[in-house]
């Protein structure tokens, strides 16, 4: 840009007095200030629609402007050099909007196809929760007789609380566990990428076998995120700022009702090796459902405070703590619905 800008003026230096010259340098003025133009919006928006946006609309000024300045020229000193860029340019404005509204026209068709996606598994985690909150009829439950007979256990009717209860109590023991939560930031303080994911790696054991001895009747599971895929997310998701990746290290609990939930939630606070992270209201999934997806969970971030990390200097590097449904997470893995939300998601990015 600041070659072009040079240009530019030596141009309408040396046109002095000639009015085509003018024109000639008013028109390398404007694609100088084009390319200025969308270099910034690009540049800001980096992973935005609206930056796709942006450039079919620059083009179309910077084509639109540029036919218009040759015709000028042309009126001012007609040669066949000007009348083939005017019209050029003319082609070009008209290719750009044609462009600009098939691509407007594609990309609405994408989203629509996303929608679709989503509410058809939202229908369908919508009917396991509507399952799971009908009436259920009382259940044989063996529970410890405490005498010394030949039958020191015995089996006595039992009713699951109604889900709407259960719901409510982990709400509110929600909401107690983020009051004396760590007051930081959610972001991770690794200097780079790499330092990053070597102490996801390093970590990564050390969360498994603390959450091993905290999950009680609940089926432990997680991963170290891929490559791929937290790249993918930090441009899609922060801008490239793989300092708010706080997923990189994940572990998750599946339990069959809320009340387990609940439960694994206050043996999580009461740890003094685990230390939660603020978060806002909306990770707990079972109080506000996952947009359209209708997927339900409760997630935590946390961060690890054992000798050991704090040794490794790993105690802060933050992870997720998911706490799922069994039926839920069944319909997840079995069911398709992960595979449905990832082609969604990628849908409405592409």
């Amino acid at each position: 840009n600041v070659v072009i800008g040079v240009a530019c003026a030596a141009e309408a230096l040396s046109s002095v007095g000639r009015a085509s010259g003018y024109l000639v340098a008013f028109n390398l003025l404007w694609a100088a200030t084009f390319g200025f133009g969308l270099g910034v919006v690009v540049a800001v928006f980096p992973h935005k629609t609206n930056s796709w946006r942006a450039t079919l609309v620059s083009f179309k000024l910077w084509d639109s402007g540029g036919a218009v300045l040759w015709g000028l020229f042309y009126v001012a000193r007609p040669t066949f050099g000007a009348i083939y860029l005017f019209f050029g340019m003319s082609y070009l404005a008209s290719m750009s909007t044609t462009l600009s509204v098939l691509s407007e026209a594609k990309y609405r068709e994408v989203l629509r196809r996303a929608d679709d996606l989503a509410r058809n598994d939202a229908r369908r985690y919508d009917e396991v929760w509507a399952a799971l909150a009908a009436p259920r009829p009382p259940v044989a439950k063996v529970v410890e007789d405490g005498g010394t007979g030949p039958t020191p256990a015995r089996a006595l009717g039992w009713t699951p609380r109604p889900l709407a209860e259960q719901v409510a109590d982990l709400e509110a023991s929600y909401a107690a566990a983020m009051a004396p939560a760590e007051r930081r930031q959610k972001r991770q303080r690794a200097a780079s990428v790499g330092a990053l994911f070597r102490e996801a790696v390093d970590v990564f054991p050390l969360v498994f076998a603390k959450l091993e001895a905290l999950k009680g009747g609940g089926e432990l599971g997680g991963g170290v995120k891929g490559v791929p895929r937290a790249f993918q997310k930090a441009w899609r998701s922060y801008a490239g700022d793989h300092r708010k990746l706080c997923d990189v290290v994940r572990a998750s609990l599946v339990f069959d009702d809320v009340d387990e939930i609940t439960e694994a939630l206050k043996r999580v606070v009461d740890d003094p090796d685990l230390v939660l992270v603020p978060q806002a209201p909306d990770k707990n999934r079972f109080a506000a459902p996952a947009g359209v997806f209708g997927y339900r969970d409760l997630q935590l971030a946390a961060v690890l405070r054992t000798d050991e990390a704090k040794k490794r200097k790993l105690d802060g590097h933050v992870f997720e703590i998911q706490l799922h449904l069994r039926a839920f997470e069944h319909l997840k893995r079995e069911g398709g619905g992960h595979r449905t939300y990832v082609s969604s998601r990628n849908l409405r990015c592409s």
